[in-house]
């Protein structure tokens, strides 16, 4: 099973614009989120979606300086830029994960991926019931729940958020909670 975590990435923060781009201890935080997830041992690939706004092209640079997969899609529907990176890339199965959390958790993020496959979930996170901080967000989805949730999400609400409609509409779905 191909798993990629799909890491998503833009400069326009409302409450800090180019925070992802930001310097923690000698590095970009993006470049810190890609390093701590190369340690996750479940993970076939890591692709960073961005936007096609032309502001996020600083983002490109850095993914293509860095050596990283990158993709441009929406910047206000982030499902369909989801979903068409997942497309792209050829995933069975994908992990959601915030370009500005830095202190991302490879052994967690293995552990959902784990009960994701264990329990054979179509979704699996540790945010259904937050039982760890924010910033250690993971949440693994098939490709099959990412294409239905991309077909149904017909509310603007519902595709600017990549993951609501699996666990809103969770009867169309298996869920695992970590």
């Amino acid at each position: 099973m191909k798993i990629t975590a799909i890491v998503q990435a833009r400069i326009g923060s409302t409450r800090l614009p180019g925070k992802i781009l930001m310097d923690l201890g000698g590095q970009p935080v993006l470049c810190r989120v890609i390093q701590r997830l190369r340690r996750a041992t479940t993970l076939t690939d890591i692709v960073v979606a961005t936007t096609d706004s032309q502001r996020d092209g600083a983002v490109v640079r850095l993914c293509e300086d860095q050596c990283l997969k990158v993709f441009r899609g929406s910047e206000e529907d982030v499902l369909d830029r989801y979903y068409r990176a997942a497309t792209l890339y050829g995933c069975d199965a994908a992990v959601r994960i915030t370009s500005d959390c830095p202190l991302v958790d490879a052994e967690l993020v293995d552990d959902v991926i784990r009960e994701f496959i264990e329990k054979k979930a179509d979704y699996a996170s540790n945010v259904l019931v937050r039982t760890y901080p924010r910033g250690l967000d993971a949440e693994v989805f098939t490709m099959a729940g990412l294409r239905q949730a991309w077909r149904i999400a017909d509310e603007l609400h519902l595709s600017e958020h990549v993951t609501q409609v699996l666990y809103k509409r969770h009867h169309i779905v298996r869920l695992a909670s970590v």
